[in-house]
């Protein structure tokens, strides 16, 4: 427990990134006790505000695609720097996870990091660390296997150990394919893809590294943003349809005084409640919609930018 702790300490005193939290030189000392005759070791670091992942989604329910890919990209960039100093976190979890006031994710407990000959210690929490972990044989995509079963969580409400998996027997919740696919029915295929080659059993299996993740993650976000204007748009009401249509032929087909009534009046208005949507959007933290209606409204109103 010692050598974990001193473990943690200097991890901490190395990482410098806004989403860890941070040590400074003379943050880990030790206080010796005479009666009882001990030594004491302490660690003071950052206080993370907000609150765990887990309680977040007991109060807010299974997060959506845009939510999921914005917070996988944020905790990957976390791992990233992480793993290029030869780190491993091994207890990523719901739990283990802090979201920021302002939305910024930050990792946390690194009582289990691993430096150096991280791998011959068994440690980790049931659900979520790998099989090769459980056995003391962790390697780096060791991290991204509890990252996948931390998105399961995130997406369905539940914990990993709530679902069933293609091996059956007492282990069955360590190693095997998850079934939990149909509990995320909010989520497209590429994205289910992704978190399942995240939880790969095999770890060579798994992406090679975080730089491989976060390319595909990249390409799911152009994806999504290129196709969500289609599905916005056509699940738009008519009425908006039809005034859309409207602010964009007037310039050419209405008479020049209904056309300067439709530019002065009716489509600020549109234009308003357009922006609306996009700040209401943005406070839900939901980016691809909140930029969509932003768009349309510089579109509808360009004098009011």
């Amino acid at each position: 427990l010692v050598r974990l702790f001193k473990q943690e300490a200097r991890a901490l005193m190395w990482l410098r990134h806004p989403g860890i939290p941070k040590i400074e030189p003379d943050g880990y000392f030790t206080v010796d006790i005479d009666k009882p005759r001990q030594t004491l070791h302490c660690l003071v670091m950052e206080k993370i505000e907000g609150e765990n992942l887990e309680t977040w989604i007991e109060q807010h329910g299974a997060i959506s695609e845009e939510e999921a890919l914005e917070w996988l990209e944020q905790l990957v960039n976390i791992l990233d720097l992480i793993h290029s100093e030869n780190i491993l976190h091994r207890d990523i979890k719901p739990s283990n996870i802090i979201v920021r006031p302002n939305g910024q994710l930050a990792a946390i407990d690194f009582g289990t990091v691993g430096v150096g000959e991280w791998g011959r210690t068994q440690v980790g929490s049931l659900g979520y660390a790998a099989p090769e972990q459980m056995t003391g044989e962790a390697v780096f995509q060791s991290d991204f296997f509890a990252l996948g079963r931390t998105f399961v969580h995130l997406l369905t409400g539940r914990s990993p150990l709530d679902f069933p998996t293609n091996r059956q027997g007492a282990c069955s919740t360590i190693t095997g394919k998850l079934t939990w696919r149909k509990n995320a029915p909010q989520i497209s295929k590429p994205l289910a893809d992704l978190i399942d080659d995240l939880m790969e059993e095999n770890y060579r299996q798994r992406p090679k590294n975080t730089r491989f993740i976060l390319k595909r993650i990249r390409g799911l976000t152009d994806s999504e943003k290129r196709n969500y204007f289609f599905t916005t748009f056509a699940s738009l009401k008519w009425q908006w349809v039809a005034l859309l249509f409207l602010s964009l032929i007037s310039s050419r087909f209405l008479l020049p005084k209904v056309n300067n009534l439709w530019q002065e009046f009716a489509l600020p208005h549109l234009a308003t409640s357009a922006n609306k949507l996009g700040a209401d959007n943005f406070k839900k933290n939901q980016l691809a919609s909140a930029e969509f209606y932003f768009r349309l409204a510089l579109m509808l109103d360009k004098k009011d930018r």
